[in-house]
């Protein structure tokens, strides 16, 4: 298929299937819910148990005293901590579906995409807890915050790019996604989440730069810390490669879509 027909059956089946998309994410937060004890609670809990664990290991292993150190780590592990959960999550997403696809056709995208949308409720959570943390360490909330919810948007749509190529890899690989949480423990380090990257050596910080998810943990805290506007360059840098990782990975599953139905599970 050419690029415009790749796009357009794309964009036709997001529309087409929108209901089956709502329902099935529906159902996953559901089931995620009543697996644990807690239920709905856990929301809350979980965002802030990992924070005040984060923050009480990396202040003794960093020997970080600066006040704001809370803020400054939490608005970059929160973006990290989305993005890995819904990409390891997301990487058996195709593979556990494929019994369904062989008797009605389902766009392979989509089980992805509910993922994502279903990890973004405890996402939308933990932005709660930052803000009140702003609040508590008197850090000046400015008008740049408003550059929140068009840097969510970057996030879901690199995550859902990622978690569509390791769903698609996992099909060929049923061990990838016992291999994935060590790559994703290398990405974690590549990140800066537990420093900036302005205090890296000046030869790493080019290739550092590059790295999308870091683009928007750098972000995330250049508008929750600093009260200042993300990157220009950088984030526009971001949507490129977002754009094009987004339609090589659609591509990439409309062409396989017949040989996933071959495949037994």
């Amino acid at each position: 298929m050419s690029f415009f027909q790749t796009m357009t059956r794309f964009f036709k089946e997001l529309v087409q299937y929108r209901h089956y998309i709502v329902l099935y994410t529906k159902f996953l937060q559901k089931s995620r819910v009543s697996n644990t004890f807690l239920g709905y609670i856990w929301w809350f809990l979980d965002p802030l148990l990992n924070m005040a664990i984060y923050i009480i290991l990396v202040r003794m292993a960093f020997n970080q005293r600066d006040p704001n150190f809370p803020v400054f780590f939490f608005s970059a592990m929160l973006v990290w901590r989305y993005f890995s959960m819904a990409v390891q999550q997301g990487a058996v997403s195709i593979s556990s579906n494929l019994s369904i696809c062989k008797d009605n056709y389902v766009p392979k995208f989509i089980f992805p995409l509910t993922v994502c949308l279903t990890s973004l409720t405890p996402f939308l959570f933990s932005l709660i807890f930052l803000i009140a943390m702003m609040f508590l360490l008197q850090i000046p909330i400015t008008i740049n915050l408003l550059y929140t919810p068009l840097l969510i948007l970057a996030l879901f749509l690199l995550t859902w790019t990622c978690t569509m190529i390791v769903a698609h890899i996992n099909v060929y690989m049923n061990d990838f996604s016992s291999i994935l949480p060590h790559l994703i423990m290398i990405g974690m380090f590549a990140t800066p989440i537990f420093y900036s990257i302005d205090h890296l050596p000046e030869q790493y910080q080019f290739y550092m730069k590059l790295n999308p998810v870091g683009i928007l943990t750098s972000s995330f805290r250049q508008v929750f810390l600093y009260g200042v506007a993300p990157p220009t360059k950088r984030v526009l840098y971001l949507i490129g490669i977002t754009f094009i990782m987004l339609i090589s990975s659609v591509y990439l599953l409309y062409a396989h879509d017949q040989k996933y139905n071959k495949i037994s599970r």
